[in-house]
């Protein structure tokens, strides 16, 4: 990549001078066109910040539906007579799916916590709690998931 930009005593420099041009491509760049997000390893500390987000997220477009369950049970019924009719799979899902959100945001706020509390930002401490949130994170899902086979 080629800088055009402007210098403060000698104008524009650079080998086109346009005036909106401030990135130039080389003509042998060899990086890839195509992305492949299989290929691409992310750090361990990436994942546990990513999943952290997507939880949240989930919780968050999960809440009205689950204020209007609480509302069914509290004051109207008719929806839960509505709910009852979906099928019980897809209300399985959408359970597990929101126990496992939660319970993932749990523990990796938890982490968030001990790392601004402790003061430890080291690579080291933040790989290994990023190991120990996930793992705990897999063995509550398979408590979780057997809960959901035995109902």
């Amino acid at each position: 990549m080629i800088y055009v930009g402007r210098n403060r005593h000698r104008g524009w420099s650079g080998s086109r001078l346009e005036m909106g041009l401030v990135l130039l491509k080389k003509n042998h760049d060899v990086r890839p066109v195509f992305l492949n997000l299989f290929k691409i390893h992310l750090p361990v500390t990436a994942l546990t910040s990513i999943l952290h987000r997507i939880t949240g997220v989930v919780m968050m477009l999960a809440v009205p539906i689950l204020i209007l369950l609480l509302y069914g049970v509290a004051y109207d019924a008719s929806i839960l007579r509505a709910v009852s009719a979906l099928p019980k799979s897809l209300l399985l899902v959408f359970e597990f799916g929101v126990v496992v959100a939660f319970m993932y945001h749990i523990l990796a706020g938890l982490r968030h916590l001990f790392h601004d509390f402790t003061g430890s930002h080291s690579l080291r401490s933040t790989v290994i709690s990023s190991w120990v949130v996930l793992s705990m994170w897999l063995v509550w899902c398979f408590f979780a998931m057997l809960r959901l086979m035995i109902k």
